[in-house]
């Protein structure tokens, strides 16, 4: 998956089991409630390795993070447009807007839905 959206975030863990997750030495993920999510002795042509493990792990806590960033980024582009329209400096008021915007649109890479 290369565009993960926002929404597709949102509804990504919504449909999931609730972390936090967390991997065992023998190579399973399992759920906060004990419940084994994945076993990597099991998986149909994966080559086991304890660091994807652990990565697809931290999958939920890692999405969240995204949409909280998503999010925040989002209350500076308001947060510094309003102030740059509240400067009586035109050119101040359209530098800071567009530079932020511009920043916030590279991390996001375009997905601030």
């Amino acid at each position: 998956m290369t565009d993960l959206t926002t929404t597709h975030l949102k509804h990504l863990l919504d449909q999931s089991t609730p972390g936090p997750w967390e991997t065992r030495d023998s190579g399973c993920i399992t759920s906060q409630h004990g419940e084994v999510l994945w076993n990597a002795d099991q998986a149909v042509d994966w080559s086991r390795n304890d660091h994807d493990v652990n990565l697809a792990s931290a999958a939920p806590q890692l999405a969240q993070e995204v949409i909280n960033l998503r999010d925040a980024l989002g209350y500076l582009v308001e947060e510094t447009r309003l102030a740059a329209e509240n400067s009586d400096d035109v050119v101040v008021q359209k530098r800071v807007a567009d530079a932020i915007k511009t920043t916030v649109a590279k991390i996001q890479g375009d997905h601030d839905e």
